[in-house]
Order: structure tokens, then C-alpha cells, then sequence
């Protein structure tokens, strides 16, 4: 339950930031309606500049670039190598 909390939230947050009202979150409530929604959210580009919520945030520093990456790769080499040595495959 504190997962789906705190998804709602962000989800509320991305709304505003492509300066919509987060009362449109309610939408994912909506069998086919909210997965489109989703996904328009998630790829959605934000409204330049400041807008009614708020001032536009700064631009990452490179080092955020780098992790955004190199985590998820990292991830996916650990996870075949978790996978690769487990009993029954050596």
C-alpha cells in the first residue's frame, strides 16, 4: 500500500509538471483508459519554463546522467550473473 501512495504521488507530480491538474491521476483508475494514460505520462515531454505550479527545475548534473545508466546495466549484469551461478548451472 505505501508503494501505491507514493506512485500516486509522483504520478501527481509528473501531471503537474506537464502543467495538468493531478486531479487527472484518477484516470489510471480506468481499465485501458488509465494504461494509455500511463504511458502518456511516463513520455510525455514537460512544459518548458515555469508554468502554473512552478519554476522549471535545473538541468541534471552529468553525474545523475551517468547513474540513470550505468545502474540499470549494472543491474542486469548482476542479475545473470546471480542467475548463472546458482545450483544446478556450473
Amino acid at each position: 500500500m505505501p508503494v501505491f501512495f507514493i506512485m500516486f504521488v509522483f504520478m501527481i507530480r509528473r501531471l503537474n509538471d506537464l502543467d495538468k491538474t493531478g486531479w487527472l491521476s484518477l484516470l489510471t483508475f480506468i481499465p485501458i483508459v488509465g494504461a494509455i494514460f500511463g504511458l502518456y505520462v511516463l513520455f510525455a515531454k514537460g512544459s518548458p519554463g515555469s508554468n502554473s505550479y512552478g519554476p522549471a527545475p535545473d538541468e541534471n548534473p552529468t553525474w545523475v546522467k551517468v547513474v540513470a545508466i550505468g545502474l540499470p546495466i549494472l543491474m542486469i549484469i548482476l542479475g545473470i550473473a546471480v542467475v548463472t551461478f546458482l545450483p544446478g548451472n556450473l
